[in-house]
């Protein structure tokens, strides 16, 4: 058991979502469940940037508390976790402590991208398997072992809305300009961002419904479950996943699982090149 252990709190730092039991961490759960505790604290560290981890350790708390990207990944963490716990101890079969428990849990190990699960996660209400989806599509931050778009890039999209709004408002006299930290972000950066995210969530619709037309007997929401974990590298399951699954189901997750993890960038490396070849063909 204690080996088991020791390998659950390696690749809950490495958000990996691996596990010694077919039913995942709930296994070690249901017979030492304050174990979670020092698991999901395992799992946010494994979230937080290097970087940010790095001061923490050397006491510099002033400069980790001005880390933008830090004060919101901890609200998405309270975010996130406060609602699913309240939407799964509403009607958990074993009392509102046990599933407010679970449903904190399975919510940090999906903005974490840790794959970690408590209970069953085909049979959570509609509500949380869509919350959750949201929580993989985000992510941890950046510079961390997450899958996901990253808190960072969030932030870049968030800052730029804010500075529309207020160009809006002020019938374009002010127009603030985006900063992070101490630097200013550019304008190209921004579109950088927006491009991932616009593709992640793009693969991530595109997945479930080509698991949907293979799998029509699913419900869509798993099946956009199944599609946003694997494209976040995460590793909770609705129960698709399976040695049972259709091949094509298969591949279109592996597909998605290698996609996520490159963050797509040797794929717009590759159009890039061949729609600047094109173009200089076109130009001579």
């Amino acid at each position: 058991m204690y080996k088991r252990q020791v390998v659950h709190s390696m690749t809950g730092i490495a958000t990996g979502g691996m596990s010694n039991y077919d039913a995942n961490y709930d296994a070690i759960y249901r017979s030492a469940p304050l174990t979670a505790l020092p698991l999901a604290i395992i799992m946010v560290l494994g979230g937080t940037n290097f970087l940010v981890l790095d001061r923490l350790l050397r006491g510099e708390l002033g400069e980790v508390a001005r880390n933008e990207e830090y004060r919101l990944y901890l609200a998405l963490l309270l975010f996130f976790s406060s609602a699913s716990a309240v939407l799964v101890a509403a009607s958990h079969p074993g009392g509102f402590l046990q599933g407010a428990a679970s449903g904190a849990f399975n919510a940090i190990s999906a903005l974490t991208t840790t794959g970690f699960s408590i209970g069953s996660i085909a049979q959570l209400p509609y509500s949380v398997k869509l919350l959750l989806v949201v929580a993989m599509l985000i992510g941890g931050m950046s510079f961390s072992t997450v899958g996901g778009v990253k808190v960072v890039r969030l932030l870049l999209l968030l800052k730029k809305l804010k500075a529309l709004a207020v160009g809006f408002v002020t019938a374009g006299r002010f127009r603030p300009v985006i900063r992070l930290g101490e630097g200013v972000v550019e304008e190209s950066e921004v579109a950088s961002a927006l491009l991932i995210v616009i593709i992640h969530v793009f693969t991530v619709l595109l997945g479930a419904v080509l698991i949907k037309s293979m799998l029509p007997g699913v419900d869509f929401a798993d099946a956009l479950f199944e599609s946003a974990s694997a494209a976040g590298c995460v590793g909770l399951s609705a129960g698709i996943t399976s040695p049972t699954a259709p091949l094509g189901v298969k591949v279109v997750l592996i597909v998605e699982m290698l996609l996520g993890r490159l963050e797509y960038l040797q794929l717009l490396a590759l159009f890039g090149a061949v729609a600047g070849r094109r173009a200089i063909k076109v130009l001579k």
